[in-house]
């Protein structure tokens, strides 16, 4: 497959035990925290009709694009835990604002990534002295 290079959002990492809780994704000066919830993942597979949501990702290795439509259904499910109260409806024009910004919508795929990364869905086997923010192939 191609190898995306994206910037790299931040993973924040609780130092005391050393697991990484949510994504901080910063829209126009605001932070946003992004994590998958069991509840969420299972809010997630039932908007995209039964789809496993791994299978984006396997989607995209094989060089396949998501939709715009599975990208927001991750940002907003993502953002439940952390972002009392944020809509599907927020999370349109919290993306719209992140394109305006001057990210492409290619750039989210790396965003996804980290969230699935921090939400357990994937493991990248990062070592003690990895950069969690370092590029990722994908």
């Amino acid at each position: 497959g191609r190898v995306y290079s994206f910037p790299s959002p931040t993973i924040i990492k609780n130092k005391e035990i050393d697991i990484m809780n949510y994504v901080l994704f910063t829209v126009k000066g605001k932070d946003y925290k992004l994590v998958l919830t069991t509840r969420t993942m299972v809010e997630l597979e039932k908007r995209l009709n039964g789809r496993n949501p791994i299978s984006i990702l396997m989607d995209v290795a094989d060089d396949k694009l998501p939709t715009i439509t599975e990208m927001i259904l991750i940002l907003w499910c993502s953002m439940v835990k952390y972002n009392h109260g944020i809509s599907l409806d927020d999370c349109y024009n919290i993306f719209d604002d992140y394109v305006a910004e001057g990210h492409a919508y290619t750039d989210f795929i790396e965003v996804m990534m980290k969230i699935f990364e921090t939400s357990g869905l994937i493991n990248t086997k990062n070592t003690e002295d990895s950069d969690p923010n370092a590029e990722m192939g994908v």
